[in-house]
């Protein structure tokens, strides 16, 4: 019965999405938009999410690509939610700080992150921003700079390994046409927020390059929440010969120290959302950050084939206070990644292989110590005594095949798979407590089918079966419940395993664009959160977990001027095997995952260059712990922004303005699942104004829209 209501659910989800009224081609952001819409077909979107250039078309997976006007049009470059409100199947939760970072989930995988990004493989201009212990972070990924993101939703591990929610890639915009260019930027808004920033970029001959510097600081919604931080990105390549690249990717992060206010109870995010939690002002919680990485990619044609080259390095320092402790780590990382593809003939059938391997090391040297707490108001947290020290070594190998057969016109079907081995190593240097070193090791192998079909122009229909296998990282190894140095012994890797059917495709001469999937995944070993008193999170497996989930994208191109985008998602996670301390949650749903979201959008472009956009976004209730007896409530939220793209003789101005959240609805960006003491809640702001205004100067610098 289970299955039956399962796939009744699903079929009412699909039905429901196809009678909306529909929006603008599924991945193709339109920029510029043309007089006339096409009356017979359109160019095919070619991503590289899938390690390869592909056409979208082409692919067995759920794919989204956003071009730099959907990603920061008008926008504040603060959080990666405000690019990827309109993906479906994709959560970005915003808590308005900077101390945690974006809590990012797709298909529910990444829900269980108390900071950082779990589950998600990302990537940058081809870099890896995932560490050998599968935990990604986001504040490095520069928005003001981004010419692309895309995301593969679903198990992505016969690819990259560590990636059971699926794929973030993203690339800076394109190098600007004339030698030498330049576009400063200035930004102001509410509570406190504003952000400068300038860009360098040209090209000349086989050479080009991309510089942006940003300094950015806020007072924050609520207290205990400000922020400085200076980021730096930097891109340049060069043409070795007409078949090969070579690109440089260097990217620096500097956060003074960022505030924590800590998450809330249900009355109190209601009645005094911009308070911060007591404790966590005495004990002067925040982040303190430093990080440079820098990375080389080098492509080389070679016949049908080509032959892709990255290595990379970062080094990583945190301070930490957290209630109760004070984290000092120190990080450093790098790794070697390569593939082959090759292109060849099968007697008539066209064939194509990717043979590739990847190889991750990270080391932590980790100490925590007691947190005596501010030594003044608004004062430092001041450290006591050592309380943990040790070095913790991880390392990943991963070798993968793929193949892809098309086994006739409008057929293929795409083979792959991929063996990770990693080892987790501990030296104890705390002694005095005994000696915890320790060694744990953890192989998989991740194998994929999928199959593609397009029977006609309009429609492409794919298929695949997919599996995912996920590491805890080395924080969710090292934090034990009961203080303990060394590896958690009983935290388990989770096994995912997932079926997905979707289908896609573009009416170009009705300038609509669709994108419907639908899914069901099971979860051996689910990592679940919970916290402790002092607010530390630990981990535990769950036995089993049923996830189902649609996803529905629409987009309309009605003409040359307007256009508008509608995305829906339905989730349906539970629990099926999960017993903690003699109580039974099987047939509860899975916290801190909203189970349906809603996003429209609408813009308009007026002759005289201004674009105009409106944002809807509806956010139901979902459950926040495992017993599911306490909800995060249902929200909408109503933005609003505008932007002037006018050229002054050789100079381009673009001033803008943005209204978030305008009928000031009081609501809850993020949450904390299973938080200690009823403390859920991460209070989203308010009504937000900002302005802001970007030169460019003799820079070749593309339109904005």
């Amino acid at each position: 019965m289970g299955a039956i209501r399962r796939a009744t659910w699903l079929g009412r989800s699909v039905v429901l999405g196809a009678l909306v009224a529909p929006p603008a081609l599924i991945g193709q952001e339109v920029v510029a938009p043309p007089d006339t819409i096409p009356s017979d077909t359109i160019a095919p979107i070619i991503v590289n999410i899938t390690r390869s250039e592909n056409a979208l078309e082409r692919l067995p997976y759920a794919v989204t690509a956003l071009d730099q006007t959907r990603i920061r049009l008008a926008e504040r470059g603060a959080s990666i939610e405000e690019a990827l409100r309109g993906v479906p199947g994709v959560v970005a939760q915003n808590r308005t700080h900077f101390a945690l970072g974006d809590r990012l989930m797709i298909r529910g995988v990444g829900g269980r992150a108390q900071f950082g990004v779990r589950g998600i493989e990302v990537v940058a201009d081809g870099i890896p921003q995932t560490q050998a212990d599968g935990q990604a972070t986001l504040e490095s990924l520069d928005l003001d700079s981004a010419g692309r993101i895309e995301v593969l939703r679903g198990p992505a591990s016969s690819l990259f390994g560590n990636a059971a929610g699926g794929v973030l890639s993203y690339t800076t915009e394109d190098f600007w046409t004339a030698p030498v260019g330049a576009g400063p930027q200035l930004l102001v808004g509410s509570y406190g927020f504003v952000k400068a920033n300038l860009k360098m970029s040209g090209r000349t001959g086989g050479f080009g390059y991309f510089v942006n510097g940003v300094g950015a600081s806020s007072e924050g919604f609520r207290e205990h929440s400000e922020a400085d931080l200076y980021r730096l990105n930097a891109v340049a390549s060069t043409r070795l010969s007409p078949s090969s690249e070579l690109r440089f990717v260097g990217n620096f992060l500097d956060v003074p120290f960022a505030e924590n206010p800590g998450s809330l109870d249900s009355t109190t995010a209601r009645d005094d959302p911009r308070s911060a939690r007591g404790f966590n002002v005495a004990q002067g919680t925040g982040k303190e950050i430093r990080q440079g990485q820098a990375g080389i990619h080098w492509r080389q044609a070679i016949g049908r084939g080509q032959i892709n080259v990255s290595g990379w390095g970062l080094g990583r320092d945190v301070w930490n206070p957290i209630p109760a402790r004070i984290i000092d780590l120190s990080r450093v990382g790098g790794g070697l990644r390569g593939n082959w593809l090759s292109r060849s003939d099968v007697g008539q059938l066209p064939l194509r292989s990717m043979l590739g391997l990847d190889v991750d090391l990270q080391r932590d040297d980790r100490r925590e110590f007691s947190n005596e707490g501010v030594d003044e108001p608004g004062g430092s947290a001041q450290p006591g005594s050592l309380q943990l020290s040790q070095r913790e070594r991880v390392s990943s190998v991963g070798p993968f095949a793929e193949l892809e057969m098309e086994v006739a016109p409008e057929w293929r079907i795409t083979a792959g798979g991929r063996y990770d081995w990693f080892t987790f190593d501990v030296d104890d240097r705390f002694l005095s407590d005994g000696d915890d070193s320790g060694l744990r090791t953890f192989g998989h192998f991740s194998p994929m089918l999928g199959v593609q079909v397009s029977p006609q122009r309009w429609l492409n229909l794919y298929a695949n079966f997919s599996t995912a296998f996920q590491t805890p990282t080395a924080s969710e190894m090292s934090n034990q419940p009961d203080g303990s140095g060394g590896l958690n012994p009983d935290l388990e890797p989770e096994d995912l395993r997932s079926l997905e059917a979707g289908a896609r495709g573009t009416v170009p001469a009705a300038g609509l664009g669709y994108e419907v999937t639908a899914y069901v995944a099971r979860v051996e070993n689910a990592l679940i959160p919970f916290q402790g008193p002092t607010d530390e999170t630990f981990f535990r497996n769950a036995g089993r977990v049923s996830r189902s989930g649609a996803e529905i994208r629409l987009d309309w191109l009605p003409l040359a001027s307007l256009s508008g985008t509608l995305a829906l998602t339905f989730q349906n996670f539970r629990f099926d095997d999960f017993v903690v301390d003699s109580v039974d949650f099987a047939g509860n749903r899975e916290p801190g995952v909203p189970e349906r979201l809603l996003y429209a959008n609408i813009s308009y472009t007026a002759p005289i260059r201004l674009r105009i956009e409106a944002d809807f976004r509806w956010v139901d209730a979902y459950y926040v712990n495992d017993a599911n007896t306490a909800t995060n409530w249902a929200w909408t939220s109503l933005d609003f922004r505008a932007l002037l793209d006018r050229k002054v003789g050789e100079v381009r101005l673009q001033p803008y303005l943005g209204i978030d959240n305008i009928f000031d609805v009081r609501y809850n960006g993020s949450v904390i699942p299973n938080g200690f003491g009823g403390r859920y809640y991460e209070p989203a702001a308010g009504r937000q104004f900002f302005t802001g205004l970007a030169v460019f100067l003799g820079s070749g610098a593309s339109a904005a829209f």
